[in-house]
């Protein structure tokens, strides 16, 4: 029996999702992983290894969501920039209303199929066990999460009404 080599199976079901969710006026959102190579992303905006992005047609430009990688450009802070997230480092499509979409699991023999189709390199025998990861990009990312959420309204005192004759 002939073993076929099938395509992955995560650009199809983001392409899929996003669309759904456009169709019922939901606002998509996208979670990445952003400690993998080739993530390019406003690091400062990352939290715990990861960063969700609002790909909603009027919150991007120029979306293209291909077999190998989602990149688009958007405003960050008022500065334009141009975010690329390969495939494998897509966590999860949902929408922020409700959270209804999808997360996928990590898939270390496609990420390894990508690096190896990146490098130019043959497949070796051993699996891939460790990556390199600049340190820069982990002390950008390893900060609080405080540090990124948007801030609450602040403490006010107690409610009073007054009276106006």
């Amino acid at each position: 029996m002939e073993v076929i080599q099938l395509l992955p199976l995560r650009p199809y079901l983001v392409r899929a999702f996003y669309k759904w969710l456009l169709d019922n006026k939901l606002t998509p959102y996208l979670a990445v992983d952003v400690t993998l190579d080739g993530v390019i992303v406003p690091m400062k905006f990352a939290c715990n290894g990861q960063i969700v992005l609002n790909i909603a047609p009027s919150a991007v430009v120029n979306l293209e969501i291909g077999n190998d990688k989602v990149q688009f450009n958007a405003r960050f802070d008022g500065v334009s920039l141009q975010v690329v997230a390969p495939m494998i480092a897509v966590l999860a499509i949902y929408a922020q209303e409700n959270s209804a979409g999808t997360m996928f699991i990590f898939e270390s023999e496609a990420y390894e199929r990508q690096v190896l189709d990146v490098g130019g390199g043959q497949a070796e025998d051993s699996k891939i066990v460790m990556s390199v990861i600049d340190d820069a990009r982990l002390n950008n990312v390893d900060k609080s999460c405080s540090d990124v959420a948007p801030s609450t309204s602040p403490q006010r005192g107690k409610p009073s009404l007054r009276v106006i004759k």
